[in-house]
Formats: C-alpha cells, sequence, structure tokens
C-alpha cells in the first residue's frame, strides 16, 4: 500500500529522525563521502582512522610531505599499516632535575600533534543515496544489521505516532527512502507490546543489532 502524502511527510521526519539517533548511538557517519582526516602518531605500525570503513585512500601526508609505503591492512576497522612506523608526533615541555640536575625535555602526555593528513573515501552505501549515485571501485553497502536496526526503530516510532497502536493496518514491513513507500503486514497482536528504552531512545532489539557498529572513544 502507498502512503498518502501526509503519512509520507510523517514518515520522511521519523526516517531522518532515526537516522540520527543511530549515528548518534554510534558515535560516527555511516555515509560513503571524500574526506580528508588530520590525525596524531603514537609511534606504532598501525594508524586507525576516525571514520571507516575504508574505500579507497588517495593519499597521505606527514607535516605536508607525502608518504606511500603504507598498505589498508583492514579496510572495515579503518587501519593502515607502515613497517618503518608511524612517527610519534608528541609534543615536548623543558624541565629540571630535583636538585638542579641539567634541564631536560619530557614528552608531554597528551599532546600528540594531529600532523597526519588523510585524504580518502570512507563510509557505506546507504539505501536513502540515489540511483544516480557512482560508487567507487572498493565501495560496501550498509550493514544489513545496522538496515534491520533502522527499520525496527521507524516501526517502532510509526506504531507510537498512533498512540501505541498501529491499527488495522498493522507493522509497517518496509521503508524506500527515494520515491518513499510503506508495506504493512497484517497486524499481529503480539507485535504491539511495548518495547523496553534504553537511554538511547532506540528499541532494545535495535540496540543489540548495532552494538558491534558502536565506537568506543
Amino acid at each position: 500500500m502507498t502512503c498518502g502524502a501526509g503519512e509520507l511527510r510523517a514518515l520522511e521526519r521519523i526516517v531522518s529522525a532515526v537516522s540520527s539517533q543511530i549515528a548518534t548511538y554510534c558515535k560516527r557517519v555511516f555515509g560513503e563521502e571524500r574526506v580528508t582526516m588530520t590525525l596524531p602518531g603514537f609511534g606504532y605500525t598501525n594508524l586507525v582512522l576516525d571514520r571507516f570503513p575504508i574505500v579507497e585512500v588517495l593519499s597521505v601526508a606527514f607535516d605536508g610531505e607525502p608518504v606511500t609505503d603504507y598498505t589498508t591492512v583492514d579496510a572495515a576497522a579503518g587501519m593502515l599499516y607502515r613497517r618503518a612506523g608511524w612517527a610519534w608526533t608528541v609534543g615536548a615541555f623543558g624541565g629540571q632535575f630535583t636538585g638542579g640536575g641539567p634541564r631536560v625535555d619530557h614528552p608531554m602526555p597528551n599532546s600528540e600533534e594531529a600532523i597526519f593528513a588523510v585524504d580518502s573515501w570512507v563510509g557505506y552505501i546507504l539505501p536513502s543515496f540515489p540511483t544516480s549515485y557512482t560508487p567507487n571501485a572498493g565501495s560496501v553497502n550498509l550493514p544489513a544489521e545496522i538496515e534491520e536496526a533502522a527499520l525496527i526503530a521507524i516501526k517502532d516510532r510509526w506504531a507510537a505516532r498512533a498512540g501505541g497502536t498501529r491499527g488495522t493496518r498493522g507493522e509497517v514491513t518496509s521503508v524506500k527512502t527515494t520515491g518513499v513507500s510503506v508495506s504493512y503486514a497484517a497486524r499481529n497482536a503480539s507485535a504491539i507490546a511495548t518495547q523496553a528504552r534504553l537511554s538511547t531512545g532506540l528499541p532494545t532489539e535495535a540496540v543489540g543489532l548495532l552494538e558491534p557498529y558502536v565506537v568506543i572513544k
């Protein structure tokens, strides 16, 4: 069944709100785009990007100088490997030994400068992308678990919009956000039970599906 104009606008608002909720809960941006990230180095052989998965790395520079001796060791985790290591970009401060000893420089904790610049395509192809969008060679679709979590949250909000009941149409079973339409299943009494909420405001089942994709900061 295709929804009417009023329902269409309501659905678009719900889809937008749920998308924002999921991005906030997971602490990340999911859509594929080209970005330049500036990152600190910690002296390790792996450099982890702020955004992932990696679709394609276009260039890497250290304080403006090109870096080419690296490989993408784990695209899903946003990890670049360099055998020579990624320089520790820590700052320093002057100090003295107790008793008037010689002046020395000590590394300053948490003072790493973000002087690695990584120009890359990162993220997933989203269901909301227009059909005219041209994927990159390494593009990947949004994981099914995230799509399912979004659908669960959208269905839940759609039910709440009707005052907690789904009426005779039953629950939403699919959502298409490009040329939006809604499909309904037959009403199931067990499906209208209130779901427990976490601090996220998302249904518990949706949160469980999203857990593997949450960025720990």
